[in-house]
């Protein structure tokens, strides 16, 4: 489940990923999520089969069930973020507005979070409570974080259409701390040369049979060849005729 919810925020933050890419990380976590509960409901209801209720409060003492809180919303700190990133005022009021709505969904994706491990806090820790209670409220809970998890897609996707990708790079480091990387320096003419000096940027590649570096579609039509690759590559590893 760390794995899933990792990779859901790499792909939030990666301005490379598209809609489709938020909604299919969005779902590898629910289902990670859902196994994960389901699991560990499965293995301790076992365990309250197998003990009293005296014994079951002495194995868990109280307050051990009491969850970890999570780490503060990353998405409060995009409206104060996206007039240092934006220099356009018509668009950074676009990237606002949808960063306020992205803030509400965020806070009650959150919201739903707290109440869902608060039931669970009390789920774990009452030796009595049915599972199929359990199963209920979660199925309930689940139904309605999906909802606000759907809308923090639709809100992030909106606010990558307004940035630029340079944009997204520098709001995004902002929001985490980590430096945009460095853009790619440009390779100088000719660099690109392999092992035999053929230079593949200027569409040069080497062909055994001509023993030369050569332009595919200039040799195909010079010999008359197929103009694909397959033909370029049975022509070149051919051996010369004697």
């Amino acid at each position: 489940m760390r794995s899933a919810d990792a990779k859901v925020r790499e792909i939030f933050l990666d301005p490379k990923s598209t809609s489709a890419d938020r909604g299919i990380s969005i779902g590898v976590f629910r289902v990670a999520r859902r196994k994960a509960l389901m699991a560990s409901v499965d293995v301790l209801f076992e365990l309250k089969a197998l003990v009293s209720k005296k014994e079951w409060n002495a194995i868990w003492p109280k307050g051990y069930f009491d969850l970890v809180p999570p780490p503060p919303l990353l998405a409060e700190k995009v409206p104060s973020a996206i007039p240092a990133v934006v220099s356009d005022p018509a668009r950074q009021k676009q990237a606002t507005d949808v960063a306020a709505a992205l803030v509400k969904a965020a806070k009650s994706n959150a919201a739903l979070r707290d109440k869902a491990r608060s039931r669970l806090e009390k789920n774990l820790a009452e030796y009595g409570a049915p599972r199929d209670e359990f199963i209920d409220s979660l199925n309930d809970l689940e139904e309605r974080q999906t909802k606000a998890e759907d809308a923090l897609v639709d809100d992030a996707g909106q606010l990558r259409e307004i940035l630029t990708p340079d944009e997204w790079r520098a709001l995004v480091s902002r929001l985490t701390g980590v430096p945009p990387p460095a853009p790619k320096q440009a390779k100088a003419p000719g660099s690109d040369r392999d092992e035999h000096g053929c230079i593949g940027s200027a569409g040069y590649s080497w062909c055994a049979r001509e023993k030369a570096c050569v332009r595919p579609w200039e040799l195909a039509k010079e010999k008359g060849l197929g103009s694909g690759e397959e033909a370029f590559r049975a022509y070149c590893s051919a051996p010369p005729p004697r």
